[in-house]
């Protein structure tokens, strides 16, 4: 990432000054001569670096450090965007690894750009990855988003060899919860992501008033899906599974809906996904008689 860069370096007074002039990214390492297990590092960057948004970067970190690793402790950090605090492990042997832990306060995730966001999916985060394996562990709390139905983001992503392990991203609210889990690697100049996912709202009404063809009967509703995403072409084949007939039975509970009908058969529908819950082209279907007769 920093191939090709002018840098400025300098060592005085126990400190250790670099800087990349064009990127005004400053770094001064204060060496404690009494203990040198505990000394402390300074960052201040005003150009974006790593993420979108990580900008006008204020770093401030203990750092102590062996033969086998250096830890960064007591991280205390502000930016354009995220400020937080946490802790980051370097393990030097058998093999370099980073990890990395990070509680990041209010987030405006709703000031990046869409464009931004775009080309670091699609480029900046693979070569990251590829640069060094690591472990991100990030929770971000109090988080504004375009729409407000999450409050807490908390991402849990490795990456290993170049590709990308999503363990979990989870978006979490009382009322809503998204998790996002798979794998993001590059084939044949592709770069795909299979992925997983559930989602469960208490407030189907509320999130049908946008996007539902149809009105909920329900605020209850759940769902797991799963799909591939081409993020290059940024083309989406997702399935979900709906424990009902589509598009008869549509949105929440559609098992009690079918009963109170009085179907004489209930179904569970494999379907593709779209920006329409429960509105995408049926897959394949397993049905099942209704006995209502009494005992």
């Amino acid at each position: 990432l920093l191939a090709d860069l002018d840098y400025d370096f300098s060592f005085k007074n126990n400190t250790i000054n670099f800087s990349i002039p064009r990127l005004k990214f400053d770094v001064e390492y204060l060496i404690d001569s009494k203990n040198k297990q505990d000394s402390f590092l300074q960052i201040k960057s005003a150009s974006n670096f790593l993420f979108p948004g990580f900008s006008n970067i204020y770093l401030r970190t203990n750092v102590s450090a062996t033969k086998e690793k250096v830890n960064f402790n007591n991280i205390k950090l502000t930016s354009s965007t995220y400020s937080g605090i946490g802790n980051i492990e370097f393990d030097l042997q058998p093999h370099f690894f980073i990890k990395t832990k990070l509680i990041f306060g209010r987030t405006n995730l709703s000031s990046i750009s869409t464009l931004d966001l775009a080309n670091f999916f699609s480029n900046d985060l693979f070569e990251i990855a590829s640069k060094f394996n690591s472990q991100f562990n990030i929770e971000f709390k109090n988080v504004l988003l375009d729409q407000n139905y999450f409050d807490d983001l908390n991402v849990d992503v490795r990456f290993d060899s170049g590709d990308i392990i999503l363990n979990s991203v989870e978006f979490i609210s009382k009322q809503n919860y998204l998790q996002l889990t798979g794998r993001i690697f590059e084939e044949d100049k592709d770069k795909l992501m299979f992925f997983n996912t559930k989602f469960r709202t208490s407030q189907l009404k509320k999130l049908c008033n946008r996007s539902c063809n149809s009105q909920a009967l329900q605020d209850q509703y759940s769902m797991t899906a799963q799909g591939t995403l081409n993020i290059k072409k940024a083309k989406i084949t997702a399935i979900g599974i709906h424990r009902g007939k589509l598009p008869q039975f549509a949105g929440a509970e559609p098992l009690k809906q079918a009963l109170i009908n009085h179907e004489k058969i209930i179904m569970v529908t494999a379907h593709y996904l779209d920006e329409v819950i429960d509105n995408g082209k049926s897959i394949t279907s397993i049905s099942h008689n209704v006995n209502y007769e009494k005992n």
